[in-house]
């Protein structure tokens, strides 16, 4: 009976190994945003890696809103470019960067398809607000700096 217990046991253990193996970026990463769960009426804001072109944002029960700062080194002329890593359906993009005229609306990114913002000055600010009640467990949104752009 025991030696079926540890067999069972190192059968578990070794799938938790690959499972989390398996995963891309993850919270350790330097270019990896986590996020808790702010409170329902709350913003968060939050300063993205300079040094980052490629990283992720990780959102546990999203709820409230949250604002990320991006001025990647390099200075001006980049895209921000958006893309749906997990279930992330009820989020809300919108471009808040300072010196814009208004509010600007992003559409939700599909998976595969970027949905890309110019930077203002050399930087970006993406606020992203939450379903009014926390019924996603986490959502996910993978980002990339592009710096093959001239602004028009």
């Amino acid at each position: 009976m025991f030696a079926s217990v540890n067999v069972l046991s190192l059968i578990c253990f070794c799938s938790c190994l690959i499972l989390v193996s398996a995963r891309p970026a993850s919270i350790g990463d330097p270019c990896t945003l986590p996020v808790r769960k702010p409170f329902y009426q709350e913003n968060v804001e939050f300063d993205a890696n300079p040094s980052c072109v490629n990283g992720s944002i990780w959102w546990s029960y999203p709820a409230g809103s949250i604002i990320v700062n991006f001025t990647p080194d390099g200075g001006k002329n980049f895209l921000l470019c958006l893309d749906l890593d997990e279930v992330s359906n009820d989020i809300k993009y919108s471009d808040v960067t300072e010196g814009i005229d208004n509010l600007r609306e992003i559409p939700f990114p599909s998976l595969g398809n970027l949905v890309c913002i110019p930077d203002l000055n050399g930087s970006v600010k993406i606020q992203m607000k939450g379903p009014y009640f926390p019924y996603i467990y986490m959502s996910i949104t993978k980002y990339r700096i592009l710096r093959e752009w001239t602004p028009q």
